[in-house]
Formats: C-alpha cells, structure tokens, sequence
C-alpha cells in the first residue's frame, strides 16, 4: 500500500511552480501558505487570485489531494520558521513510517524559501526540492517593458524597505576529513577498504597513528587496526549521511553533491572595465 506524499509550500504570485510539482510527485496532502488577508492593499484581490487559482487546479487534476491552507505573514522570516517547523513537526508526529515529508523552496517569498530551507534540515527525513523554471511569463522583448523604465533596469521592487536582521541558527558543516576523504574514495578506481587507505595515508586528513615493528602478527594486527580506524571515523559516516550506495562502491547523487559543495576555493572575481559597465 503506497504511504503519503505530503509537501508543504507556499503561494504568492506562482502558480505552476506549486501545482506541477504536487502533480509529479502526487502529493496526498498539501500545506498551502498564502498571504493574509489585508483588505484595502494594493495586492489584496491579486493574492486571493492565485491562491484560488492554485487550489482550483490541485482540485481538478489532483482531485485526491486534500489542500490545506495557512494565511500568513509571507514576508516574515520568523512567523515562516515558526509555522513550516509545526507543520513539519505536526506530520512527523502522525507518521506511520510510509510517510514522505517535502519541502517545495522555490515558491513563495525569500524569507519563506529561506525559513522552509532551513527548516527542512533540522527535521530528520524531511526533504527539500526546488523546481526550475521551463519557461517565463515574461520573456524577450516583454522584459525590457516590464522590469525597466526607459532604459534603466529597475527589476521587481523599484523601493525596498531597511534591511532586517534574521535568527541565526546552527546548521553544522561536515568536517574537512570527511568530505576529503570522500573525495579521494570517488577518484579511487577499485574503491576496497585497503586501496582507499593507502590513498588517505599520503594525506593530511588521515590521523591514525600506531607503533608497529617487523613482527608479521603486528602487522596483520596493525592493518586491522587501520581497518577499523578508517570504518569508523570515514565509511560509516559516509553512509550516515547517504553519500555513498549501500555496497559501499559507489557515490549516491547525495554525496556527488557534498563533494562538489564542501571546501573548495571561491573562483577569482571577474574583471570589468569602465568601458564594460559604460555599455
């Protein structure tokens, strides 16, 4: 019996980037954050719009999807913490074990994709997703007439208010060592336990260290020993955190990504001349 596909998300101004993503992944159940009610503004019906829109799509192409809807403060970081971290851990408490939790960041407000983002890694088993965009509304030559004003680019806001600070909150990067030694396990052509260490002994990210003589037991002993020390502190971390496949040979798409992710050098900044920003 398939279990639920529930996915929270969040509706401003999009539509199929909330209602084509519930459809692939056929969500059975959708958090639905939308702005709050604030009659009298600008935006008001243009919100009640959308969001309308959006249910009424989920209703007839997902018609099995119960939608469940939250008016809020959109563009608060704060309340959109608050509320994606009940609503994550409300269905956590429900869980049956053949439930799927998902993220949709790329709909909504920045402070719900960063708050939902955020979010997503304090829950366990929880999963973000973004959607890219296939194509444009406003597209060619339609953007020159949209997002400028004779020929200056303005963009989306022409005014924004001060800055404000957000909560900070720990999210912990993965060591050096094992994102390092990750990386040496990938370029590794036969990915045994005794290749990978003799690739990580050559390097400052292997930290074993043991007193060994010419006496074959030792040896053996000592070959063990840097078994079990490169298991524990590298393989089976590995595998906590889903980056390699369950034989142990491979990388999943999880640790490609930590590896193209974690300490690398930021590239040299481009150069750009007067004559460049003049045109």
């Amino acid at each position: 019996m398939k279990g639920e596909t529930v996915i929270i998300s969040c509706v401003i101004f999009e539509v199929a980037s909330v209602v084509e993503p519930a459809i692939f992944l056929r969500a059975t159940r959708l958090h639905l954050i939308r702005p709050m009610d604030r009659p009298g503004t600008r935006n008001f019906r243009s919100y009640h719009e959308f969001h309308n829109e959006v249910r009424k799509q989920l209703a007839e192409r997902l018609p099995d999807c119960e939608v469940l809807s939250y008016p809020a403060k959109t563009h608060n970081f704060t309340e959109m913490l608050r509320l994606v971290l009940g609503l994550l851990k409300k269905e956590k408490e429900l869980d049956n074990g053949r439930k799927e939790i998902l993220v949709n960041i790329t709909a909504g407000s920045p402070e719900y994709s960063a708050a939902a983002t955020m979010a997503s890694m304090m829950i366990p088993d929880v999963k973000p997703f973004n959607t890219s965009v296939f194509e444009f509304t406003v597209d060619g030559d339609r953007v020159r007439e949209v997002f400028y004003e004779g020929d200056r680019p303005i963009g989306l806001a022409k005014k924004v208010n001060d800055p404000t600070p957000i909560p900070v909150y720990k999210v912990d990067m993965p060591s050096e060592d094992i994102i390092e030694g990750l990386k040496i396990f990938k370029e590794c052509n036969k990915k045994t336990d005794r290749n990978v260490i003799k690739n990580l002994e050559n390097t400052i990210y292997w930290k074993y260290s043991s007193q060994t003589d010419q006496d074959t037991n030792k040896k053996e002993k000592s070959k063990q020993a840097k078994t079990m020390y490169y298991r524990r502190n590298f393989k089976e971390k590995w595998f906590a955190n889903g980056w390699i496949t369950d034989d142990g040979k491979l990388l999943t798409k999880l640790g490609e990504d930590a590896v193209a992710t974690f300490y690398h050098k930021p590239p040299e900044p481009e150069k750009i001349s007067k004559e460049n920003m003049a045109n």
